[in-house]
């Protein structure tokens, strides 16, 4: 079992996944990066930004659509104490500058880091920004990095402010490492299942594809969304050029790849997926009649029948939090997954989690409860203190087992 499995924060994780000089992580159209130079790289952010006057629990926007730079930044943060939070830049400016104006409040006046290339574009919101290339001048020794507690904040994560503002999903180092524990034992994965990464690193699944593979101690390969958009069967290129055995997709890219093989399926020597062991499909509901012409049509291609998993998560969860590792055998002629149709009542739960349907939810709650559950979000009523405590649903009826229903409370933002 990889030494990564007994880390109990970011820290640790990263420095154990160093040690490892082989592994790391492959950023299409940019370099090769061991986890040590990833370490290097985020041992003197960290620096430049202490000397920039940044605390532990401080929090910290980082304004980066590019991978690279997205994950060096967020381990300088992490190394200083740092708390991070994801954000992507808006391409209308004065939405962008709202959006940084109600952060400042929320945040409590974060300092914002983004590129060298992007900072001429971050408009004016009273808030201190810095560019990741003028962090990355500091030099640094590895004894002068913060070591967090595992109930410490370790990530926000910006809800999409659908019912009003966005709030800050809170999620400590134990919910994340809990839940790549939970991942890790749900897919039965390990050293040898690299991992593709497409998805904006805004999003809690980036940051899951981005953790899991260090705590399997794994090679992982990461891209802007826009590779595999502009040319989905670019997505099936990037999984045999470099070996990969897990990915996640949407429903919505098996169509895509479906109509653009219509037109012009691929040679054989172009793409080989017999090495991929789980393509985990999430965010949005899983069409069984789109899966299944899925892998009828790449089955010529060596890909094997049950490689879809179907996953239900949410970011209070750190993303997937049930898998359905049963759809091949049990649910090929249903419209979609019955787990689905049942909510989180089938399918395989991670170890860390507890989640049963009853009654089926409605409105904002979900159920969920385990380490990996966050608490709480972070709104403008309390930008330094939980929410409050875990809702609690009713038992369930007589003959059933009881259960507790614990869901993040939203907060009037």
């Amino acid at each position: 079992m990889p030494d990564q499995r007994h880390a109990s924060t970011l820290p640790q994780l990263l420095e154990r996944a160093a040690r490892d000089t082989t592994h790391g992580i492959a950023f299409i159209g940019g370099p090769f990066l061991s986890y040590g130079e990833l370490r290097e790289c985020a041992c003197r952010i960290a620096q430049g930004l202490r000397e920039r006057g940044t605390a532990p629990g401080d929090r910290v926007l980082i304004a980066a659509s590019d991978p690279e730079i997205f994950f060096r930044a967020f381990w300088g943060c992490v190394l200083t104490g740092a708390v991070p939070c994801p954000i992507a830049p808006q391409a209308d400016p004065s939405r962008w500058r709202a959006q940084l104006e109600q952060l400042r409040t929320l945040l409590g006046d974060p300092l914002v880091i983004v590129s060298k290339t992007a900072h001429g574009e971050l408009p004016e919101a009273g808030l201190r920004s810095v560019t990741v290339e003028e962090l990355s001048h500091a030099a640094a020794g590895p004894d002068q990095l913060h070591v967090p507690a595992p109930d410490d904040l370790a990530l926000l994560m910006l809800t999409s402010g659908s019912t009003g503002s966005s709030k800050a999903v809170r999620l400590t180092h134990t919910n994340l490492l809990a839940a790549q524990a939970g991942k890790s034992g749900a897919l039965d994965l390990g050293p040898d299942d690299t991992s593709l990464n497409w998805i904006s690193v805004d999003h809690i699944a980036a940051i899951e594809a981005h953790l899991l593979p260090m705590f399997n101690g794994a090679a992982q390969v990461m891209t802007v969304p826009a590779t595999v958009l502009a040319d989905p069967v670019e997505f099936l290129r990037l999984l045999t050029a470099h070996r990969v055995r897990v990915t996640f997709t949407p429903n919505f890219l098996f169509g895509q790849i479906n109509q653009a093989l219509a037109g012009r399926p691929p040679s054989r020597q172009e793409v080989d997926l017999s090495q991929v062991r789980h393509i985990i499909s999430g965010g949005e509901a899983t069409v069984t009649a789109t899966v299944r012409a899925f892998l009828d049509t790449l089955a010529p291609y060596g890909l094997r029948g049950d490689v879809i998993v179907p996953a239900f998560g949410m970011t209070e969860t750190c993303a997937g939090s049930v898998f359905n590792r049963d759809f091949a055998t049990r649910d090929r002629e249903t419209e979609f997954p019955r787990w689905a149709a049942r909510c989180v009542a089938c399918g395989f739960a991670s170890p860390t989690t507890t989640a049963r349907c009853w009654p089926p939810p409605t409105g904002p709650e979900r159920p969920s409860r385990g380490r990996c559950s966050c608490t709480a979000r972070w709104s403008r009523a309390a930008t330094s203190a939980m929410s409050g405590p875990p809702r609690r649903r009713s038992p369930p009826t007589a003959g059933s087992a009881p259960e507790t229903w614990a869901t993040s409370t939203p907060t009037a933002g």
